[in-house]
């Protein structure tokens, strides 16, 4: 269906600085077969552990349908968990408001203090923006290395 090409995305990265490194996303934003089956989560595989999180308001925002609102972030490593996957709590936790109290937090300490250094800063956005070059380039081409230089 050419007119929801827009809504499919599937993105490979890889990492010149590490050629063990790579990156799969593939999204659907146009799932139409009920919330049932919908998904919407990170997994993160390592040499030393794993980590899955489910985001929920990406499958029914400000409603639970199905179970599937609740976020949920859960780990599995040989040295922290004994190689059992554990539930993180994240029990009155949500990503909202920091998106916006977090950055404007951080832009009046450096107003009040010029040496206090954001978590997130230029060099930071200028990943992002390689790895956005990336994704663009990837809609044409199939495994589009990340240039961060």
């Amino acid at each position: 269906m050419p007119h929801l090409s827009p809504v499919r995305s599937s993105y490979s990265f890889e990492y010149k600085h590490d050629p063990m490194l790579y990156v799969n996303i593939y999204t659907n934003h146009h799932h139409r077969w009920g919330t049932k089956h919908a998904q919407s989560y990170l997994l993160v595989e390592g040499t030393r552990g794993a980590a899955k999180a489910q985001l929920g308001d990406n499958l029914a925002y400000g409603e639970n349908i199905e179970g599937k609102q609740t976020d949920y972030l859960q780990i599995c490593s040989d040295e922290i968990t004994d190689g059992k996957w554990i539930d993180i709590d994240l029990e009155a936790r949500s990503r909202f408001p920091h998106a916006f109290i977090g950055p404007m937090a951080a832009a009046i300490r450096r107003c009040e203090n010029k040496n206090d250094q954001p978590l997130t800063d230029i060099e930071d956005a200028l990943k992002t923006t390689a790895i956005l070059e990336a994704a663009w380039k990837s809609s044409t081409n199939n495994m589009t290395p990340i240039d961060y230089e």
